[in-house]
């Protein structure tokens, strides 16, 4: 029955998204939200304990974690190169300094947000954390924004894909060492760890992937397979599962081979197994916890710092790099689209005890504004004017 309701809600929520012009993981986060404790269990407790009592939610959690790795696989595939090749020293540029800077400003506004949460973390743990939530970019959500906008196959377009596919790939690392730095005993245990995994990328890149070249087609029960190890691997070496399945992902051939696999994996983890981790993560995000003006005056706080280092980073690079304002400006409002990305980080974080409820709850509300926003602000700076296909 939970499952159930949980699968409906999501569809209404994401159907309804679409309608008022966002994409509709923004509806199915909002829809894991009502949920949770913040809507359902505050307005009807009752109904909330006979739908999602304990016992009933350590199940859903088993499922929302094969639905993170099967999307993090999807986004592994959705990675392409040759995008990054074809854009060049621009695309290069734009990446770095709109990972560097948000980086930055996250690790240098993480001691306020731990001393304001009140949260007895580890400063560093928690810093890095900050840091790479704040650097994220949320690939899969922007290549739907960037069809609803017309911008698909432009130049604009293609650059903008090329970035945030190198933010991803230097995210995931940035969590991968993260999750080193938590889990690891001392700086021996941090090496030992990063050491596994850069073996663990060599590995999937170097070997399975000409592996996989060689296969005339890769069945779907092979490439989750595949990627079900990958997550074990890299869960084993001491980093997040996600880092294995989109290394795998990224090694799977492109092609028809890849759309083959996309399209079977693709509806069943959008429509019911995403939506169970949505609302895991809405059962995690207790607005109730921001109980304090200045908990909500942290919370702007860092939608302001977030979207100074994202849009701000990444538009006066697209600018020194040869680019118009607007086209900057509108390049600057993608990369700053977080979306699942971040709350899949975010959850990395929950789960190991790096950051708490209060912290979690202010960086999903980033993620979510910032997501909504992109859309409409891109569709400003760039106008009809240049939404034509690339030659």
């Amino acid at each position: 029955l939970a499952l159930a309701v949980v699968v409906a809600v999501a569809f209404l929520g994401g159907t309804l998204a679409e309608r008022l012009g966002q994409p509709r993981v923004v509806g199915e986060l909002l829809a894991g939200l009502m949920l949770g404790p913040s809507v359902l269990g505050a307005l009807a407790p009752e109904l909330d304990a006979r739908l999602f009592p304990v016992e009933v939610v350590d199940r859903l959690a088993v499922v929302a974690e094969l639905g993170l790795v099967l999307f993090v696989t999807s986004v592994g595939l959705g990675f392409d190169g040759a995008h990054l090749r074809r854009q060049g020293r621009t695309a290069l540029a734009v990446s770095l300094v709109s990972i560097l800077v948000p980086f930055v400003l996250g690790v240098g506004i993480a001691p306020w947000v731990r001393a304001t949460t009140g949260e007895g973390t580890d400063p560093a743990a928690f810093a890095l954390f900050m840091g790479a939530a704040m650097a994220i970019t949320a690939f899969p959500v922007l290549v739907r924004i960037l069809d609803a906008l017309g911008l698909t196959g432009t130049r604009l377009g293609t650059l903008v894909v090329a970035c945030a596919g190198v933010d991803d790939v230097v995210a995931w690392i940035l969590l991968s060492v993260a999750v080193a730095v938590t889990t690891s005993a001392g700086a021996t245990g941090v090496l030992g760890t990063v050491v596994a995994s850069v073996l663990l990328v060599g590995a999937v890149l170097l070997v399975l992937r000409p592996l996989l070249a060689r296969l005339p087609r890769v069945p779907l029960a092979v490439a989750v397979s595949l990627a079900l190890g990958g997550a074990w691997l890299s869960d084993l070496i001491g980093v997040s599962v996600i880092l294995g399945a989109f290394l795998v992902g990224a090694a799977l051939p492109r092609g028809e081979a890849v759309e083959r696999v996309e399209r079977q994996l693709g509806p069943v983890t959008r429509s019911v197994l995403l939506p169970v981790f949505f609302v895991i993560v809405g059962r995690s995000t207790e607005l109730g916890s921001l109980d304090g003006p200045e908990l909500w005056l942290l919370a702007l706080a860092v939608l302001a710092v977030a979207s100074l280092g994202k849009l701000g980073g990444a538009a006066v690079a697209a600018r020194l790099s040869g680019e118009s304002w607007p086209d900057a400006l509108a390049i600057g409002s993608l990369m700053n689209a977080r979306g699942l990305t971040e709350v899949v980080v975010l959850t990395v974080g929950l789960e190991l005890g790096v950051i708490g409820t209060a912290t979690f709850t202010i960086m999903v509300l980033m993620a979510l504004v910032t997501t909504v926003a992109a859309g409409p602000l891109a569709r400003r700076f760039v106008g009809p004017r240049r939404r034509h296909r690339t030659g």
